[in-house]
């Protein structure tokens, strides 16, 4: 309901991942409106990742994440 026909929002995150695929942590590097930022805030940790492996280890690893709402 924030999003205006023809409105684009578009946030800049870090997300971490952890050894085991889970999301480790969220960080908001570029926000966009205060309710998108507080929603992207509670999806993205539920988000889970095939474990990144180094050498047959599990390894954490951060990446940016570029989100658009439109």
């Amino acid at each position: 309901r924030y999003v205006r026909m023809g409105s684009e929002y578009v946030a800049q995150l870090q997300v971490c991942v952890g050894t085991n695929g889970a999301v480790r942590s969220v960080r908001i590097v570029r926000p966009t409106i205060p309710p998108i930022d507080q929603q992207l805030m509670k999806v993205i940790p539920k988000w889970r990742y095939k474990q990144y492996m180094v050498n047959g280890v599990a390894t954490e690893f951060c990446y940016p994440v570029i989100y658009t709402v439109k």
